[in-house]
């Protein structure tokens, strides 16, 4: 009945579960003290971070490494506590992000190695309960909740900024987008283009249009080519046509 546990029927039907542990997986709200407190022996959860904990916890963590361009991130679980990501961990491990990697891959990736840590800790409980690592809220950092607009495409970047954003919002997320005129376009899939080295074209303007309407766009130092895309509107993709650049400024990672 309600996302935030907070519905009166929700808290009176789950109380009367018998649970001793509790398994948090892609819930991206808080889960509230009193359910905390009604499992037995553990809530289990699990996140993840371009850095160790305490640094890199909050929204998004999959999406922000892949926008900044991050080769591996540090996956954990812990025992959960009713702040943010804040629980003592009871295993850590890294994984890579390779150049074919997207928003798709880096999920199944850590579908496996969330599914691992619950078994391994579950069926390992009188180890793992013993060798907790304790969490410190020194230097916590805090990445912060995406919105849609914020998937705004500036083609004024490079173009491994504008491929990467790209990356990070194919579905089930809503795409990185940008807009010619009043039209809002989607672009679900890309990729780099290495054509030629010097152009009269301006910053995200189409440079050209194949027969499959897959296009070239110019970015601050080369071309992207749309392979995927949708509109609410008609939309045919023509030579000069010129798309609207984001004004969103470049997350600062250095803060995380």
């Amino acid at each position: 009945k309600s996302y935030n546990l907070k519905n009166n029927l929700d808290i009176l039907k789950i109380k009367k579960l018998k649970l001793n542990f509790l398994l948090v997986f892609g819930w991206s709200r808080l889960v509230p003290e009193w359910l905390i407190k009604h499992v037995k022996l553990a809530t289990i959860g699990v996140h993840a971070g371009i850095y160790s904990p305490p640094r890199s916890r909050g929204r998004a963590v999959f999406n922000w490494a892949l926008i900044g361009g991050y080769k591996k991130m540090l996956c954990y679980a812990m025992m959960l506590k009713p702040g943010v990501d804040n629980g003592d961990i009871f295993i850590k491990r890294n994984i890579s992000i390779t150049q074919h990697d997207d928003i798709e891959s880096l999920y199944l990736k850590n579908s496996l190695i969330s599914s691992e840590f619950f078994y391994k800790i579950i069926s390992n409980w009188g180890y793992y309960k013993k060798n907790l690592t304790k969490q410190s809220n020194n230097l916590a950092s805090y990445f912060p909740k995406r919105e849609p607009s914020d998937g705004f495409i500036n083609w004024n970047n490079n173009v491994d900024e504008i491929f990467n954003l790209i990356k990070a919002l194919k579905i089930p997320y809503p795409n990185a987008y940008t807009e010619y005129k009043s039209t809002k376009i989607l672009i679900n899939e890309a990729m780099p283009f290495e054509y030629y080295k010097k152009s009269r074209k301006k910053n995200g303007e189409i440079v050209t249009v194949f027969p499959d309407q897959k296009f070239l766009v110019r970015c601050k130092d080369s071309f992207l080519l749309v392979k995927s895309f949708k509109t609410s509107k008609d939309f045919t993709p023509k030579v000069g046509m010129k798309f609207i650049s984001s004004s969103i400024k470049k997350f600062d990672f250095s803060k995380i």
